[in-house]
C-alpha cells in the first residue's frame, strides 16, 4: 500500500508574481494524464492563488458570511414568529 494520485482530480498550481507568466507553458503529467495548471486552488479549505494575496479566499468567507448574516436578517419576519426573541435564540445558540 503506498501513495496514489488521482490524476483526473489533480490540479497544479505555480506561485509567482510575474504579472507575464503564461501557464499553459507548463506541462506535467501523472501516469501519462495531463494535470490542468490552475489560477486558484482550494487545499483543506483554503483558497489560494498564485501570487498568495488571499484575496480570492477573503472573497470566499465574506460570501459565506454574507449569506449566514442574510438568513439572520430575514429570520425575523417569519411567519408565526412574534418577534425576533422567538426565533433568534433557536438558530444562534451560545
Amino acid at each position: 500500500m503506498g501513495f496514489t494520485f488521482s490524476a483526473q482530480k489533480t490540479v497544479a498550481i505555480v506561485f509567482t508574481r510575474r504579472q507575464h507568466f503564461r501557464s499553459d507553458d507548463v506541462k506535467l503529467t501523472v501516469g501519462g494524464y495531463p494535470i490542468i495548471v490552475e489560477n486558484t486552488v482550494k487545499f483543506l479549505g483554503v483558497i489560494s492563488d498564485k501570487a498568495l494575496t488571499w484575496s480570492a479566499h477573503l472573497e470566499h468567507v465574506v460570501a459565506r458570511c454574507n449569506k449566514r448574516l442574510n438568513l439572520l436578517k430575514v429570520m425575523p419576519g417569519t411567519p408565526g414568529a412574534t418577534t425576533s426573541k422567538d426565533v433568534l435564540p433557536l438558530v444562534y445558540k451560545d
